[in-house]
């Protein structure tokens, strides 16, 4: 290879050289716009993952409060079965005397009180209307039929 041979080749791999430059620059250029974007949609995506959190945490809040209260409501059912089962040891002795037609009737009686009562709440009704059934149940008659 001669001189000039030589140097036009260096010639035209320097333009080549300075092309191959110049569209890693543009290359770089778009790299550099696409990561800005990126960053915009990072920070779009952590503020909604922040809120759906944030809406998460609150949801969870009323699931638990929802069960305190399902925990309060089974309390006071094991409360008021308590007290009824109490009752009924005191009052067996008084209770000996009455017949399954009677329960049923105090029951039938309850009943009608809580339909009366519009305003009534659902457990009590129904606490009311099982106190027959429950007396029936621990009466020596009803005893081992229920």
């Amino acid at each position: 290879m001669s001189p000039s041979e030589y140097e036009e080749l260096v010639d035209f791999l320097t333009g080549k050289f300075a092309q191959i430059d110049g569209t890693l620059t543009r290359i770089d250029g778009q790299f550099t716009r696409i990561d800005h974007r990126f960053d915009d949609l990072t920070l779009q995506i952590e503020r909604r993952f922040v809120g759906l959190e944030g809406r998460l945490d609150a949801f969870q809040a009323e699931v638990e409060e929802r069960f305190r209260k399902i925990s309060g409501h089974f309390d006071e059912v094991y409360r008021r079965l308590e007290r009824l089962e109490q009752e009924s040891d005191r009052g067996g002795a008084d209770r000996r005397g009455q017949t399954a037609g009677d329960s049923r009737a105090r029951s039938g009686r309850a009943e009608g009180a809580c339909r009366a009562d519009p305003g009534a709440h659902r457990g009590d009704r129904a606490a009311l209307g099982g106190l027959g059934l429950l007396t029936l149940a621990l009466s020596p008659e009803g005893r081992g039929k229920g």
